[in-house]
This record gives C-alpha cells, structure tokens and sequence, in this order.
C-alpha cells in the first residue's frame, strides 16, 4: 500500500506541475551558458594581462638595453667618450669626464614622438617625479638643464637587428658622480693628520648644518645606505634640504698609471720598520728610477729613508745623510798678539757653530775638535772636547779654544779633527786633515776669518770648500747669510732651513718630501711645483706592514677623486680643519678653515685634470696659513692620504617604451629604473653596483 501511495503521489505532481522539468532544464543551461561567457571573458582578460606582463618584462629589457647604449656612449660618444679601454684607448681618452651631466641627446640621436620629461624640477614627492630623488643637488641645476633641453630628442629608438622591427625605445641622463664623498664612509673623526676618511670635516659643508654627530648615529642604525633616495630619507633632519655632495658608493683601487708603458703598476710598499725598508733597496731604488731619479739619487732616498724610520740617530752616510743632530756650521779664526818685545806671542783662537735646525728631537752630544796652525817654531794645537745637550732647534756655539806660537804668521789652519758624537758614535764630522790653503789668519784681533757653511748636510768636505766660504763676517748665533741669499735665488728648492727626522715608520708617502736626495745645497725630495718629483705615485703605505707591493686587490673606501668640474665642498672638506704643521702630529701652526680650503680647492681645480697624485701638486700655489716649506708640504702629508684618482661614479636615470605593433602607443607601457655604475679611468673596467627599479 505504501508503494501504491508514493507512485500516486509521483503522478500527481507530474500533472500538477508540467512547467518544474522545464524550469531546471532552462536553469542548467542559463548556468552552462554564464559560464562560457565567464570563460571566454576571462580568457581574454588573461590574455590581455598576459600580454601586458610581457610588455612589462620587455619594458624591463628595454632598459638592460639603454643601460648598455649608456654605457657604450659614455667610453665611445664624439667629444665625450672616456675610452673603451681606459687611458689605452687610442684618440684622446680621459681620465675623468669633462661634462657634469649627459644624456641621450648628446650623440644627437632624433625622434619627434611625444615628448616625456624624464626629471620634474618643481615636485619630487610624486610617482613621476620618484626619479629625483636620485640626484645629489651639486648637480640638480645641470641635470634638469640637459633633461629638459630638446627633451623630445632624447628617444633612442630600439629596434630588433634581425628583422629591423621597432621594439621600443629609450632616454637617459648620466649624472657625473665622481667627485662626491661615501656618505658610508666619511666622516665621524676628530680632523687629524689624514690617514682615514672618517676624518673628513663633513661639519663644515652648511648642507650639514652643524649635524655631523646626529648624521653619524644614524648611519650607525642604518648600517649602510644603498640608494641616494634612501640616504635622504633617513637622514631628513640632517641635510639642509637633500644631500648636496653625497652619493652611496666609492670603490679605489691601488696602483697608478705608468705614462710611459701605458699600463697600470702596482706601488711599492713603504710601510713597516727599517729592516723592511732596507731589505726592499731594489724594489725602493726601481720604483725611484722610473720616475726619474738616477741611480745614486735613488740610492740617497733608499739609504736616507731608511735613517728616516730607523730609531737611532746615526747617519748611515756622513755625506749626504741627515739624521736628527747637530751639524757644523760655521768656523771662526782668529790671531791675538801678546805684549811686544820682550816676548812676541801669538794667541790663535778658534770657535765653532753647531746647528741643529730640527724641529723636533735632540738629545745628548759632545764635540771633538783639534786645530794645527802652521808656524815655526810649530805652535801648540788647539783642542777642545765638549758635552752638551740639544732640546730645541738652534745653535750651539764650542769655543773659543786657542793655541799659542811666537810665530809672526800669517797661519793656515788644518783641521785635524771636527766631530760630532752621540753616545760614543760619530754623527756628524768635517774631513779629517783638511788643510785651508786659502785662509789667512793675520796678526789682527779686529778681523777674525770666518767659514760659513751653505747646507750642514754637506758640511763634510773642506778640501775644495765647495759648500764652504769666507764670510764677510761671523755670523755665529744666526743663518748664515749665504744660506738666506741661496734660498732668494733658488725658490724651486728648499727656502728655509726646518728639517724633521721621524724614527718611527713611515704614515704617509708625502714624508719622504723630508729627505735630501742629492749632493746639490737645500735640495729635498719635492712634492709641489713644476719640477716635483713623483713619489706620490709609485709608492704607498699598506695595512700589511710584510707586503713588498700594494696589492692589485688592494681597495679603499671613502677616498676622494678630486678631478671634480664641479667646484663643490666635497673636494674642500678634504682640507677643512686640516692642521698645518711642521710634522705629523705636531703642534697645528694653523687649522685650515672652510674659506681656505675652498680656496686651495679652486687652484687646484685650475690646474686641470689629473691622471695621478703627484699631479695635483704641479700647478699647487695656494697654502693658506704655511709660512715654511714644511708647512706647505702639510697640505700633501696630510691631505693625499685620503684621495684616489681611480673612481668614476655614474648615477644613470633611464626611461623604456615598448613599442606595440611597430609603433609607440599613446600610453605605452612603460619601465624606469635608476642604475649605479662604476669604471676605472685607468683600463676602462666597468660593472653596475645596482639597478633600482622604479615604480612605472
């Protein structure tokens, strides 16, 4: 019965309700066909996203490819190109780029399609104008100048080179970073003698205003800056505005560049103790000769650095060496008659000058002297021993010791012995039996005979008296007057007399500007003018006191390429509160000020571009606050330590269309990207640090 019921009941709906069946059918299918439509849209929407993903990874190409056009422009463009292959390069390839900035435009590549500004001057805090954020303001003004001149040529077409179809194209703006400081490096040491970026017066520069110590607690939070977007926006409380003369990479190899065989050499390493400098002679004496000493000149650097850095104070060479002692300088003679007859005696006296013109040093010596006159009958010998203690530069004066004759002269003396001893150690003498045939010592005690010396560190030969004279009068107690007259008359060598011996290794190459390298009077090693010697080059001090060379591998961070064309304050905080001294880490004579180092910034920007160290010193003229030769050569001895020559620095801007169909749409899709890239002047080596994709 149950079974009959529900068959009954099935009937009944059936005629009850003839339209249910239709409705479920027409549903299924309504459902099937929204579906297919919802298939077939999102095909085609996938298609399309697919298709602009695609443009988007050619966009992203497309700038690889302006990127390399960059580069390439950069080392082969008419006019600007530095070389392909560095200063190797044929034509006239440059060691550092004459244009602050460079664009697309440059090489006159034309297409009269829409015009894109790529920088916008007035707004920076917007999508489009997220690319200035990447421009140190030093070179905000040339930047937008060349981007929005003729911007509308700036298009570089990219087409594909097997069929010739247009794929898109490019624009770019290569800004000329070179000259700017590491913000990851400089600064955040007291200004001492030049041996650490850190010491760098960022302080000075009024884009800091006054933020030093804050700018570097941030830089110890932040770890290191990657971007100049990124360093500006960290340090917003810092910087007077944006960074001025900052960028966020610095990259300095060692070596220098051999203008002679055209290649890059390695620098011989000066640092370490004596016994490394003496056992390095030949390295020492090849890397002297290649810069044009001779051979014995050489040999007189090698010997006398070596006493240079040595802890005692004895000469290795009594001839032209130099260590920290007193020196025979002057000789007075005279001839005092006794009481007439009976008895006709002759007092003959002697006297002589030590000069010890060191302005740091001294310590205990004694003087051994012996006179013979010639008389008959013979006279006695005057002779005197004598200790005495030198603290500070000056003169000493040993005498007067005398000998008697009855004798009516006139007398020529001979000089048995003058000697100078440290310790029981000859440090400085006069050539022993030196007879002065051409002095005359006459029976008159108003005219004494005096023998003055040109340069001490050549005092030792009397024979010829090459570098003795007959003074008009004693000058004991002060410069020789022949010493003052050589000075006027030969400004290209020494023009005063301080000199300093360091008995310690060396900080910096600029020391060797301390050491006699010739026989020649007030002659030194020279680091300035037009006749400097180029030691800044071939030499260098290492970490690695054991290494002979400076490692090809060797690379410093933070220095400076002040090659600038851009007169900025990154090249004067080099000299900003750098001491003027007469030593390393002795008495600051005079802090150079901001004004002053903007001052010797400018002559050194005058003197052109530079290929290595020793260069920058050929034209120098400006020492503010130096009034000696060892102050003057402070601006080298404390300033070159923290500059290198081989760093290029391009902050490269880059815009790509793709093109679709052949041609540039009205709203094409579009890629930007920042790229930092840096080369060597010297072989034209060239690698990007980075590329920061923008927001398109």
């Amino acid at each position: 019965q149950r079974s009959e019921v529900r068959i009954q009941s099935s009937e009944y709906a059936s005629r009850s309700s003839p339209g249910i069946a239709l409705v479920m059918v027409l549903g299924i299918l309504s459902v099937m066909v929204l579906m297919a439509v919802a298939f077939a849209i999102s095909m085609r929407t996938e298609r399309v996203a697919a298709g602009n993903y695609a443009d988007s990874v050619r966009a992203r190409q497309l700038v690889q490819v302006g990127i390399a056009r960059a580069l390439n422009d950069m080392v082969v463009a008419e006019q600007y190109g530095l070389g392909s292959n560095g200063l190797s390069s044929s034509g006239s390839p440059l060691v550092y780029p004459f244009w602050p900035v460079m664009t697309s435009y440059t090489n006159a590549y034309t297409n009269t399609s829409e015009k894109v500004y790529l920088l916008y001057a007035t707004n920076n805090s917007t999508r489009a104008n997220e690319a200035t954020n990447f421009v140190p303001r030093t070179l905000w003004a040339a930047a937008t100048n060349a981007d929005e001149r003729f911007a509308s040529n700036h298009w570089v077409l990219i087409v594909s080179p097997g069929d010739s179809n247009l794929m898109g194209r490019v624009k770019y703006l290569i800004l000329n970073c070179s000259g700017l400081l590491d913000a990851n490096f400089v600064g955040g040491a007291d200004r001492g003698i030049g041996t650490n970026p850190s010491e760098l017066a960022i302080d000075s520069m009024p884009e800091m205003m006054g933020n030093r110590d804050v700018f570097i607690a941030n830089r110890a939070t932040d770890v290191r800056y990657e971007t100049q977007a990124e360093l500006a926006e960290l340090n917003k409380t810092v910087f007077n505005g944006a960074p001025s003369n900052f960028c966020v990479y610095s990259y300095c190899p060692a070596g220098y560049w051999d203008t002679v065989s055209g290649t890059v050499r390695t620098q011989v390493n000066l640092a370490g103790t004596a016994g490394d400098i003496y056992d390095r002679r030949i390295q020492i004496t090849d890397a002297l000769t290649n810069v044009n000493f001779s051979s014995s000149e050489a040999y007189v650097i090698w010997r006398n650095l070596v006493d240079y850095v040595d802890l005692d104070s004895v000469p290795t060479n009594l001839t032209t060496g130099v260590e920290a002692v007193p020196m025979i300088n002057e000789i007075v003679f005279q001839c005092v008659s006794g009481p007439e007859p009976p008895v006709n005696t002759k007092t003959l006296s002697v006297r002589y000058e030590l000069w010890f013109p060191f302005v740091a040093g001294g310590g205990t010596f004694s003087f051994n002297g012996q006179v013979s006159f010639n008389s008959t009958p013979p006279c006695t010998t005057a002779t005197v021993s004598n200790n005495f203690v030198i603290s500070s530069a000056g003169f000493k004066e040993i005498g007067p010791f005398t000998a008697t004759t009855t004798d009516s002269g006139p007398f020529v003396p001979t000089i048995v012995q003058a000697e100078v001893t440290c310790s029981g150690t000859k440090v400085d003498e006069l050539a022993a039996n030196s007879t002065l045939n051409n002095i005359s010592i006459v029976n008159d005690a108003s005219s004494p005979v005096s023998l003055e010396c040109l340069d001490p560190r050549l005092n030792k030969d009397l024979v010829d008296l090459a570098y003795w004279r007959l003074a008009a009068a004693p000058t004991l107690g002060v410069t020789n007057t022949w010493a003052t007259e050589w000075w006027q008359a030969n400004p290209d060598g020494d023009t005063n007399s301080e000199m300093y011996i360091a008995n310690r290794p060396l900080l910096s190459v600029a020391e060797l500007g301390y050491l006699v390298y010739t026989n020649a009077p007030w002659q030194t090693v020279k680091l300035y003018g037009p006749n400097l010697h180029r030691v800044l080059d071939v030499f260098g001090i290492s970490t690695n006191t054991s290494d002979i060379f400076i490692m090809n591998t060797t690379v410093y961070r933070g220095l400076v390429n002040c090659n600038s064309n851009v007169e900025t304050d990154a090249t004067a905080v080099i000299f900003a509160g750098m001491p003027v001294d007469q030593y390393p880490g002795g008495p600051v004579l005079h802090p150079v000020s901001m004004p002053e180092a903007r001052e010797v910034t400018t002559n050194i920007f005058h003197g052109g571009i530079f290929t290595n160290l020793s260069d920058i010193g050929r034209n120098m003229t400006c020492f503010p606050g130096a009034t000696t030769e060892l102050e003057r050569e402070s601006f080298f001895r404390n300033a070159f330590n923290l500059l290198n020559l081989r760093q290029n620095l391009f902050t490269i801007i880059i815009e790509a269309h793709v093109a679709s169909g052949g041609n540039i749409p009205r709203n094409p899709v579009r890629q930007r990207a920042v790229a930092l890239v840096w080369r060597d002047p010297y072989t034209g080596e060239m690698f990007i640090r980075q590329i920061k994709w923008l927001r398109d």
